[in-house]
């Protein structure tokens, strides 16, 4: 369970999608959100074999390589209930798949290949990329493999101009679509704060309630409300400051 009861994560969560889509990033901040363990597969498979990814590549080959994936991915979701990063490549084994329904849950984070291009173009821990026209070769195993991830139960689409925090929280929105992996416990408190930019002339000029998380982005809502009637709503819109928050509980 979270650090403040909000969450409790009932299944390992494995997130799935193409070299430079984020699982690593949203994996470490999903993990800390949720206050669970994170774990990256191609982390433990390099610590195994005291090389990195691309020299096992180099040395052993990509079967090698794969087999022992599998066999990483397997005892990772063993443990305790806990977010996995894992390799591109991962996924498309049909036993890791099993493993993944068996034992956890598949995310698979979403990103549009111009998006992958420009995140990986500058990187040479790729070792499928070592061609002489990388973009090209993305763009076959982009082709290749979107079919195989949009096997996963849950999808979130990956927005370019989105932060952490913000593809973090779309994340967990998503599974809490399936409260048997993810069960929200609780909705956070919120505290009235003065919207700034508010002329506070009566009781029925707007309050911004706000959540008062770390630097987190408020909740959505659709409309335009005074306070006098936020209390009757599940959600506002500041009609000052444009903030989008919830009305007190």
């Amino acid at each position: 369970m979270s650090a403040d009861g909000r969450y409790q994560l009932k299944h390992t969560v494995v997130l799935v999608g193409m070299m430079g889509s984020g699982k690593t990033a949203i994996g470490r901040a999903l993990a800390a959100e949720l206050g669970v363990p994170f774990l990256d597969s191609d982390a433990a498979n390099a610590e195994a074999a005291a090389a990195t990814i691309a020299e096992i590549f180099e040395r052993d080959g990509e079967a090698f390589f794969r087999k022992r994936e599998a066999e990483v991915l397997r005892r990772l979701l063993s443990g305790p209930p806990g977010i996995v990063s894992t390799g591109g490549g991962a996924f498309l084994a049909e036993a890791n798949r099993e493993a993944i329904a068996e034992m956890g849950g598949a995310v698979w984070l979403d990103a549009d290949l111009e998006t992958l291009w420009e995140r990986v173009r500058h990187k040479d821990t790729r070792p499928l990329l070592r061609t002489a026209n990388p973009k090209a070769t993305l763009t076959e195993i982009f082709e290749a493999r979107t079919p195989v991830y949009s096997l996963a139960g849950l999808r979130v689409p990956v927005d370019p101009a989105a932060t952490i925090a913000e593809t973090t929280q779309s994340v967990i929105k998503t599974l809490a679509s399936r409260p048997d992996i993810l069960e929200i416990t609780a909705r956070p408190s919120l505290s009235p704060s003065i919207c700034p930019g508010a002329p506070m002339t009566s009781s029925s000029d707007p309050v911004c309630w706000q959540k008062p998380a770390r630097g987190s982005r408020p909740w959505a809502g659709e409309s335009i409300f005074a306070f006098s009637r936020m209390r009757m709503l599940q959600s506002c819109i500041c009609n000052a400051c444009k903030h989008r928050c919830l009305p007190p509980v």
